[in-house]
């Protein structure tokens, strides 16, 4: 049996991670650069502080997460940092 040309299944954090892409595209405030974790979300993204708040709340509804305190929050600079957040958040 040859299972060239398919692709492996999904793992639930890959699957996360697009649904997290996808977010981002959604709610960036400009025509973003091909998204990847060193992103800055303020330079590199556009974002303000309100629209990172948004993002982040936007994440706690679509990923079912606990309120990230709006400290935390701000303290989030890159993709990458949302993806941590994201990944500590799902493998309790």
């Amino acid at each position: 049996m040859s299972f060239e040309g398919t692709k492996p299944p999904a793992t639930a954090e890959s699957t996360d991670h697009t649904r997290l892409t996808d977010l981002l595209l959604e709610l960036c405030p400009i025509d973003p650069p091909p998204i990847d974790d060193d992103l800055l979300l303020i330079a590199d993204l556009g974002f303000d502080s309100l629209g990172l708040l948004e993002l982040v709340t936007a994440m706690e509804v679509e990923f079912d997460l606990t309120e990230v305190p709006e400290e935390e929050a701000l303290e989030i600079e890159t993709v990458g940092d949302l993806r941590r957040l994201l990944d500590g958040s799902t493998t309790a």
